[in-house]
């Protein structure tokens, strides 16, 4: 059972209809003519998330921050998320902003100055460069996961284990790079479920 303060999971498909799969490739299609992948994506954002926290914590203060900023942020990297839980074959329904799709919460913690946000660009360099090794292993387990959906309509647990432990960690890490948890991601490729959501 996790104890860091952000949790992410994915309800997974049983079935994979071969019908998104051809939505999948023809997204991929179009972000490779105009010259963006999903690693172009998460690399935007591991830098524009230290930069837009740095920027209003130190015009707004952390308590704005945290009320009203950070949660606007936290919509976005859902949305990234759910998008890259879509075309990893996590889940076969393309994101429209809902929360059914991913289950992304995070606690924030800590009181980060402006100086604090832009350091975690430093601090977090080699934990992204281990994201990045294992981006180019998730892309051999994409083309893997394409031809199982392609024969038999659904991907083995295994390869959707390591696809949702990536993105668990990816996460993790972006929540981190948005100054709203204080402590770094363990580095670890966490691939079960998470524990149902308790209430107090």
């Amino acid at each position: 059972m996790s104890t860091y303060p952000v949790i992410f999971d994915v309800s997974l498909p049983t079935r994979h209809d071969r019908l998104q799969l051809l939505v999948r490739l023809l997204i991929s299609i179009v972000l490779g003519i105009i010259g963006i992948s999903l690693g172009w994506l998460l690399l935007v954002a591991y830098f524009a998330l230290p930069a837009a926290a740095a920027i209003a914590i130190g015009t707004y203060g952390v308590e704005h921050y945290f009320a009203r900023t950070a949660p606007a942020i936290a919509r976005v990297v859902r949305w990234l998320l759910s998008f890259e839980a879509y075309m990893s074959f996590l889940t076969d329904r393309f994101p429209t902003g809902e929360e059914s799709l991913v289950r992304y919460r995070v606690t924030p913690a800590g009181a980060p100055t402006p100086a604090d946000a832009l350091w975690r660009l430093l601090a977090s360099l080699p934990e992204a460069l281990i994201l990045a090794i294992l981006g180019w292993v998730a892309g051999i387990v994409w083309l893997i996961s394409l031809v199982f959906v392609l024969v038999t309509e659904a991907v083995p647990a295994g390869l959707l284990g390591f696809q949702r432990g990536l993105l668990r960690w990816q996460a993790r890490l972006l929540a981190y790079h948005a100054s709203v948890v204080d402590v770094a991601p363990p580095y670890a490729l966490d691939t079960g479920p998470e524990p149902p959501a308790t209430h107090a």
